[in-house]
C-alpha cells in the first residue's frame, strides 16, 4: 500500500511540473508559456480540461500564479484587447 501512495505522489509531482512548463524527469513540458496578457491561462484551461473537467480553471489559475506571480483576471493581468483602453 505504501508503494502505491508513493507512486501516486510521484505522478502528481510530475504532472504539476509538466503543466508548470518545467521539464519533468523525462524532459517533457506542456509548453503553455505562462506570461501576463498572453492568453496562456486560456491555453492551459483548454489543454487541461479534458483531463480535469470543471477543476481545470482552478488548477490553471494556480499554475499561472506560480509562474507569473499574479492571478489571472487581476488588474495587473488586464490587456487592452477588446476593452478599448
Amino acid at each position: 500500500m505504501a508503494s502505491r501512495a508513493k507512486s501516486n505522489r510521484r505522478i502528481v509531482r510530475e504532472g504539476r511540473r509538466y503543466w508548470s512548463d518545467r521539464p519533468t524527469s523525462n524532459g517533457k513540458a506542456a509548453g503553455i508559456g505562462y506570461a501576463p496578457r498572453s492568453g496562456s491561462f486560456t491555453r492551459c484551461v483548454s489543454r487541461v480540461q479534458r483531463f480535469m473537467g470543471p477543476r481545470a480553471k482552478g488548477y490553471c489559475a494556480l499554475r499561472f500564479h506560480e509562474a507569473t506571480g499574479i492571478w489571472p483576471g487581476s488588474k495587473a493581468n488586464r490587456g487592452t484587447k477588446g476593452r478599448g483602453k
